[in-house]
């Protein structure tokens, strides 16, 4: 007789939704807490300890609702909140508010008989303009305190701020801003020489940092290679580190499998030889002449064909050596030793890495001067940076493990920021660039009222995140009456009388013309010189990732979900 799956719970239309708008609530309430410049702590609950933290992304890992369709809810604004972290480092908080705003007010106008094919096509348009709008405030980053302060703003702490800015202009064009954990409480920053690849550790039994799920290792031997691992016997390398005594290693090659993977992963587990294995980065000939710019930072042999050697033949000379290399999932970090000295093994010439690097740089230059430009040219100008510009250290101590994390997700968010800043730019922060958009959308009229319910649905969404900031800022421009203070729901009617008055007096102003809400009262400012700014490319991906969303959540028509078991009492 066959096996038939687990009975299921079904929710249809309207419930549907409604069901799954009360995760949305959910996280909407918890997550949004946090936004703008007077945002709240969120408290967690973690083993021994309270975890109080005003980042975004920490607090909607923990939002997971009991009923299962809000659970569902929930994971669909975590999924789009958790998107526009990967693509654009912040914003994480503002995508929530806005996928909110439109799956809350597009579920009303279902409810009225909307037609969802129309509505979403008029979202569709409208998205369409406020990206387009969005580009044309785009004010290019030019100086050193613009920086600062989109950096100031991501990371909500001015001295985080100024430290990234800082070593963000002396990476170079295209240079590595990485973190380091140091004993010392404060911030340091530090430039020093290295590179760094899109590959990572090929398994994650490599991992010795377990908090970062990263491979950090000082002082570390490097073999790099071309070829593929597959046997112990071509581990000779290995062998020659562990009859000195080193127990540790990077290897990095086209791929490893088999008998070899087998026997690294077990030395791992049991501590007896820590190797990382390390995917070597590119395709085709390209990958070769990588390896070769690896191996000229860390003094090493690339074991290729070319060079007519295999695996088995690995001698000590053919070993790098690097000051520090970092592992990630999928990126990885080597920080060179230039004063380390290795030995030519062709002419054995006994020459500093400096010295290798320069030589290497010089004829990447010569290979770009008689490139004939195009795809080529550009990939061989993208290895001369990452031999030049090197990689810069952010130095993170704290008296407690809390307050370091908590330091360094303020770290990265600010890196993330003055990158975005860079790309496209920046433009007027705490919601106002999206409250100029308005006046475009008023101008986009749809012969069918469905479409244009769509339009007016988009048009109410990005006041969502101003609104909220002001909401939990608590920010009124003048006492409310007595009458307003009677019940609960009067002074809420006055706050939203209040927000309205600051909406239409920043939308009807220049582009830079906003609300500074980091102080109490009237405040009305140039918020581009006032240094209240954020990047174009995180209001751009965090609008979109929101309505996404709710496009998504306005299409649901069933919901399925499985029956849980009652817990034994």
């Amino acid at each position: 007789m066959p096996a038939t799956l687990p009975a299921k719970k079904f929710r249809f239309g309207a419930k549907a939704r409604d069901a799954m708008m009360e995760g949305i609530k959910l996280m909407r309430e918890c997550v949004t807490s946090t936004l703008g410049p007077n945002g709240r702590n969120v408290a967690i609950d973690r083993y021994m300890i309270n975890d109080l933290t005003k980042d975004g992304v920490t607090v909607l890992a923990d939002v997971v609702a009991e009923e299962q369709f809000a659970e569902m809810g929930c994971k669909m604004v975590r999924e789009a909140s958790t998107k526009t972290n990967d693509e654009a480092g912040d914003g994480t908080t503002t995508a929530i508010e806005i996928a909110w705003a439109m799956c809350e007010a597009g579920r009303k106008k279902l409810q009225e008989g909307t037609n969802v094919i129309k509505l979403q096509d008029g979202m569709e348009k409208a998205m369409n303009v406020v990206v387009e709008e969005l580009k044309k405030q785009a004010i290019p980053v030019k100086d050193r305190q613009q920086y600062i302060d989109v950096a100031t703003i991501s990371s909500q702490d001015a001295q985080i701020g100024k430290e990234i800015a800082d070593i963000f202009l002396a990476s170079g064009e295209n240079g590595v801003i990485d973190i380091e954990r140091v004993d010392k409480p404060g911030i340091e920053t530090e430039h020093t020489d290295g590179m760094q690849f899109a590959e990572g550790w090929i398994r994650h039994e490599f991992v010795n940092d377990y908090t970062n799920l990263s491979y950090v290792m000082d002082d570390v031997p490097v073999i790099v290679t071309d070829r593929e691992l597959t046997a112990n016997p071509e581990l000779v390398g290995i062998n020659l580190l562990a009859q000195e005594g080193i127990k540790k290693c990077v290897i990095i090659c086209d791929d490893c499998n088999g008998e070899a993977l087998g026997t690294l992963v077990k030395n791992a587990h049991f501590g007896m030889f820590h190797a990382c294995v390390v995917k070597a980065p590119g395709w085709g000939p390209r990958k070769v002449e990588i390896l070769k710019d690896i191996a000229a930072m860390t003094g090493a042999t690339v074991i290729s064909e070319e060079n007519g050697l295999n695996l088995d033949q690995i001698d000590k000379k053919h070993i790098g050596h690097a000051r520090q290399i970092t592992v990630r999932q999928k990126k990885t970090t080597i920080i060179a030793d230039r004063e380390h000295k290795v030995v030519n093994p062709a002419t054995g010439e006994e020459r500093t890495i400096d010295q290798w690097v320069a030589d290497r740089v010089e004829r990447l230059q010569k290979e770009i001067e008689m490139s004939d430009g195009g795809f080529e040219k550009e990939k061989m100008q993208e290895r001369l940076a990452s031999l030049t510009d090197g990689v810069s250290l952010v130095k993170l101590g704290a008296n407690t493990e809390i307050e370091r994390i908590l330091m360094k997700r303020r770290v990265e968010d600010a890196i993330r920021a003055v990158q975005c800043a860079k790309e496209e730019g920046i433009v007027a922060g705490g919601g106002a660039a999206l409250l100029k958009c308005i006046a475009a959308l008023d101008a986009l009229q749809m012969d069918d009222p469905d479409e244009q319910l769509g339009i007016d649905i988009v048009k109410e969404a990005i006041q969502s995140p101003a609104r909220r900031i002001l909401d939990v800022a608590g920010i009124e421009p003048e006492p409310a009456p007595f009458f307003y203070r009677l019940t609960p729901g009067l002074r809420k009617r006055w706050a939203r009388h209040c927000q309205n008055r600051i909406l239409a007096e920043v939308r009807r102003e220049s582009d830079a013309w906003g609300y500074d809400m980091s102080k109490k009262g009237y405040a009305y400012v140039n918020l581009i010189e006032k240094g209240v700014v954020d990047p174009v490319k995180v209001v751009r991906v965090c609008f979109l990732n929101g309505a996404s969303c709710a496009k998504s959540y306005l299409s649901t028509e069933v919901a399925i979900s499985p029956i849980q078991q009652n817990p034994k009492q």
